[in-house]
């Protein structure tokens, strides 16, 4: 008979509570669904085996997932193409979309992946997943003033670059 631990209970919990939002982080970041899920499960098998390092509180066990799962995905995306490829891809998926905002979405995407990665990756994490910035810092290995500063830099080139691209389209 095997024994459970609450250690297994309390991974179970954080996994049970996150993974919808684990899962929809990945597939933000990967180039494909299959990318997305291989490296959630890539995740998931690694916090299994440190089960002992998940904290307790359920924010610090949130964070400590997307934390494991983005050094995952930093991992796996290292080799492939960045930027361009990733914005190409969600055109495509946009455009099939019967959305209105579609081009919106599209211009704004583009802003971002043309942000440096550290910045983009910051402003991803706020805007896409909820972090809050100090959240998202501590994410990052950033500490929090570092990560504002960051944040407003990305959210100024943000706003120039999109009043840039209204002003060409009229």
């Amino acid at each position: 008979m095997i024994r459970r631990s609450a250690r297994d209970g309390l991974v179970e919990a954080a996994v049970a509570a996150n993974l919808d939002d684990l899962l929809a982080y990945a597939e933000r970041r990967a180039v494909d669904r299959g990318d997305a899920a291989d490296a959630l499960g890539n995740a998931l098998e690694i916090v299994w085996r440190r089960r002992g390092k998940l904290p307790e509180d359920p924010l610090a066990a949130r964070m400590y997932l997307f934390g494991v799962l983005r050094r995952v995905m930093l991992n796996t995306n290292r080799s492939r193409r960045r930027g361009t490829a990733a914005v190409q891809r969600l055109r495509v998926e946009l455009e099939a979309e019967p959305s209105g905002d579609v081009e919106m979405r599209l211009d704004v995407a583009a802003a971002i992946a043309a942000l440096p990665c550290e910045q983009a990756e910051l402003v991803r994490l706020v805007h896409w997943d909820g972090f809050s910035i100090a959240d998202a810092a501590e994410l990052l290995g950033l500490n929090a003033s570092t990560a504002r500063g960051r944040y407003s830099t990305a959210r100024a080139a943000l706003q120039a670059a999109l009043a840039e691209h209204r002003r060409l389209v009229r």
